[in-house]
């Protein structure tokens, strides 16, 4: 704008110099050629407030392609995850944290043959649909329980790789909030945050029913027995999920004890070691064989490490059991009738160092359920549990969360 003041007084200057209309006609193009010389070197928008003027383009044009996207919440299961963050650990606790609540609350009793077993059942498939999945990728297989029907809910991922699959595999059934509540909630939450996600192999998320009628798992026995030669060969391993929330230990397991050996030991050896990739410290065999022989205790409980089963062959319990070596376990839950075709990997939050040191109590502090158990017990809900380990659910959640997500994702080394 300076340079137009410029040019208008030299427009009057030269105009009142010459006092005629030569002089005026003279002193008007001297200041239109300073104002056109100015526009060229600066811009017209320069020149022009451009505030209320919009230039229009000449074709259409994108939107920039490096906006910032918008902050994923992992616990928010009805946002998608887009492809920039594969490699991100995806951590759904808080979605996770928030099943085991409605669990807790509306599902307790949630056993075979009860008034709310099915509502459970119903709700879960709810749930899993609200977050995108459709009638396509849900199976309801039916089996009979004697004279009654069971009903394994199964849902289908469809990944990469259609040859070949995993199983996960949590069951439904049975009473209280960790047995198993929180396998439910971190099964559903992570099934339902990985909706818009493609993984590596099919998934196969199932909610076994049944698991507890005499400790027979025979929903996930009904499922073996479906199961073809093929589907056999194609699938990679199965991940058990039960009773992870009230437990002093986050254990991994996996492998079946034979004789003096532990064989078929894959899956527990990917998890151990994805987890150690994720950041999370790890006790395998070795860390922990013999510790409780020199300290007559077991390990202090660290807050982001996973454990397995300390007893070995050389050190085995303290009533010489060497039923099952460790990182293998029991054949309680899930992941039994799969141990003789497939490799396991099993999650249970325990502590081995009590009581008949097979794992079936939660912790050692005696004064805690039924002389540290927990599970089976009137003492499985939220209220006492949140009330005699403030925060720990949340925590175990916090565990299991990332580890789940990346090897349903990504099931290879």
């Amino acid at each position: 704008m300076r340079f137009i003041i410029v040019a208008l007084e030299r427009f009057f200057e030269i105009g009142m110099l010459k006092n005629s209309k030569k002089g005026f006609k003279i002193g008007l193009a001297v200041a239109c050629c300073l104002v056109l010389v100015v526009a060229l070197a600066l811009g017209v928008p320069k020149l022009l407030k451009t505030d209320s003027i919009e230039a229009l383009p000449s074709t259409p044009t994108e939107p920039a392609s490096n906006e910032a996207a918008e902050p994923v919440d992992s616990g928010d299961t009805s946002i998608p995850l887009n492809d920039s963050q594969a490699d991100v650990p995806l951590d759904f606790s808080e979605a996770a944290k928030k099943y085991f609540d409605k669990i807790d609350s509306k599902y307790s009793e949630r056993s075979f043959d009860t008034e709310k077993h099915d509502p459970c059942l119903e709700w879960i498939q709810k749930e899993l649909m609200k977050a995108g999945y459709d009638e396509s990728n849900l199976t309801v297989d039916e089996f009979h329980v004697g004279n009654k029907i069971g009903k394994n809910l199964l849902l289908k991922i469809e990944g990469a790789d259609p040859t070949k699959q995993i199983i996960v595999g949590a069951h439904y059934d049975g009473f209280g909030a960790t047995d198993n509540g929180s396998g439910i909630a971190l099964l559903l939450a992570t099934a339902c945050g990985l909706v818009n996600k493609k993984p590596d192999v099919n998934v196969v998320c199932a909610f076994f029913d049944a698991e507890e009628i005499g400790d027979k798992m025979l929903g996930s026995k009904h499922y073996v027995e479906c199961m073809t030669k093929e589907d056999i060969a194609n699938t990679l391993f199965m991940i058990n999920i039960d009773s992870i929330a009230a437990g002093d230990y986050c254990n991994i397991y996996g492998g079946v004890t034979q004789g003096e050996t532990v064989v078929r030991t894959e899956g527990y050896e990917l998890a151990m070691n994805r987890a150690e990739q994720l950041g999370f410290h790890v006790y395998r065999t070795a860390d922990l064989d013999g510790y409780y022989q020199e300290h007559e205790a077991g390990p202090e409980v660290e807050a982001r490490a996973f454990y397995t089963n300390p007893w070995t062959l050389e050190h085995p319990t303290p009533d010489r059991n060497v039923e099952y070596l460790s990182p293998s376990t029991g054949d309680w839950s899930d992941h039994a009738p799969f141990m003789s075709i497939i490799p396991y990997i099993y999650f249970e939050a325990t502590n081995w160092y009590v009581a008949q040191y097979e794992g079936e109590c939660d912790t050692d502090n005696e004064e805690a359920g039924i002389n540290g158990q927990i599970m089976s017990t009137d003492y499985d809900n939220m209220i006492y549990i949140e009330e005699r380990f403030p925060g720990r659910v949340m925590a175990h959640f916090q565990l299991y969360s990332p580890l789940l997500s990346s090897l349903m994702l990504h099931p290879y080394e």
